[in-house]
């Protein structure tokens, strides 16, 4: 998505600008804040952000941890890579079993960082997508719903309106509908993201 950014919380200005620079090689907006505090008081006015989060896991006040729990309470999904120069096992399992993305230890590989910062970008927007399928598929009437299912079946609108008894051109009709409903230009892209998001969310129809 064109309004993803990786959000850089490190209170090393050094450190931060070296990642700055890193993405903006690749276009990647990047956006720092020199504190966990300053990203709450950013979150809180803007909830509704897509991207990933890299955090420091040693900083005052807040630490990188602490933001991550409280993030967690808020219901943030927004992917977290923790990167630290202070880095051990423990603290590896213990970001990863409290929901990280991924941690990473300094002095870290720029391209490894880079491919691991595009994953996360990639599950935030599959994730948006998915989330937006199902609450598509929540103002679909019953007859689009029965449509859909048996597009998604293979279905040609010829055969659909054999088994409903209905016009060609009211299932056409439907069709249009719901397709512009589900916010898809063609059925390959209707039945990709109906099968991704089924696959992540354990939707069915």
């Amino acid at each position: 998505m064109d309004n993803s950014i990786v959000y850089i919380v490190e209170d090393d200005q050094a450190v931060a600008d070296a990642l700055c620079c890193l993405f903006a090689s690749v276009k990647l907006p990047c956006q720092h804040f020199a504190n966990a505090q300053c990203f709450l008081t950013y979150y809180h006015s803007n909830i509704n952000i897509n991207g990933c989060l890299l955090l420091d896991v040693r900083m005052p006040n807040i630490s990188g941890f602490d933001l991550q729990a409280q993030l967690k309470q808020r219901s943030c999904q927004l992917p977290i890579i923790f990167i630290t120069g202070h880095g051990d096992i423990a603290m590896a399992v213990r970001a990863m079993k409290a929901g990280a993305y991924d941690f990473i230890t300094k002095p870290f590989n720029n391209q490894l960082l880079l491919e691991q910062v595009q994953r996360a970008i990639n599950l935030t927007n599959q994730r948006n997508v998915n989330e937006h399928f199902k609450k598509n598929l929540t103002t679909l009437t019953s007859r689009e719903q029965q449509i859909l299912t048996l597009v998604i079946s293979g279905k040609t609108s010829k055969e659909i309106a054999q088994e409903l008894a209905i016009t060609l051109s009211t299932v056409e009709m439907h069709r249009s509908k719901l397709m512009k409903k589900m916010q898809a230009k063609t059925i390959a892209e209707l039945l990709k993201n109906y099968f991704l998001s089924k696959l992540s969310l354990g939707n069915s129809i």
